[in-house]
């Protein structure tokens, strides 16, 4: 619940913070223009001037719902420039201010942080088919991250696993952590042509994030 109340906040105080926007500023990052939580992120940052923003013109702070409804300063992060772009990590929910001088003046502009997200799989697969000798040859469920640039690895925490056979019967256990337990075992190794398998109530974590739930993987076996 904190989680959510956070994320509510973050969205209606930064509508007000984005207006605040320095129109002599031009920044882009490698997700949708947001930062993600809890890894690097690469930013590029433009300004009206006729040489390359240098690291010692730029400097970057966390603000969250805490520091805005409680009138707080926000929080300073370290900052690099690697090959060209700049390098900031936020490990809390909100939006970062990066403050730019130029010409004298301090430019601001800000962008909001967003939690990273995960795609489970199954064998590769979302949704689809497997033969039965590779189906049975899977490990477990895996969280996939199809992004580039981004050192993050997500955890699958536990799930629920549902063999509907091709004779009409059901069985269902629950697994926890991403590989299959025993449990889970015993209902893949059963897997046969027409059977169809529901990954579903999927838990996962990725870094600096609470535990979100991933879509149902449906597959049926050929």
């Amino acid at each position: 619940m904190k989680y959510w109340w956070t994320l509510f906040l973050f969205i209606v105080l930064g509508t007000l913070v984005y207006g605040q926007n320095s129109e002599k500023l031009m920044l882009k990052t490698g997700y949708n223009n947001k930062l993600i939580l809890g890894v690097d992120n690469y930013v590029s940052i433009l300004g009206m001037q006729a040489h390359p923003i240098s690291e010692d013109q730029v400097s970057a702070f966390l603000c969250t719902s805490y520091q805005y409804l409680n009138k707080k300063e926000p929080i300073p992060l370290e900052m690099t420039k690697e090959y060209g772009q700049f390098k900031v990590h936020p490990d809390s929910l909100g939006w970062v201010e990066f403050r730019v001088k130029i010409n004298g003046a301090i430019e601001k502009i800000t962008v909001g942080i967003v939690p990273l997200k995960a795609i489970c799989k199954v064998g590769y697969k979302v949704n689809g088919t497997l033969s039965s000798p590779k189906f049975k040859a899977q490990g477990g469920v895996i969280a996939y991250l199809d992004l580039e640039n981004y050192d993050a690895k997500c955890v699958v925490t536990e799930f629920e696993v549902l063999r509907v056979g091709a004779d009409g019967s059901a069985l269902r256990v629950k697994n926890k952590g991403g590989r299959f337990e025993a449990a889970a075992q015993g209902i893949i190794k059963k897997a046969v042509a027409g059977d169809l398998y529901i990954f579903r109530n999927i838990q996962y974590y990725c870094p600096g994030t609470a535990a979100q739930e991933a879509s149902a993987i449906f597959i049926e076996i050929e």
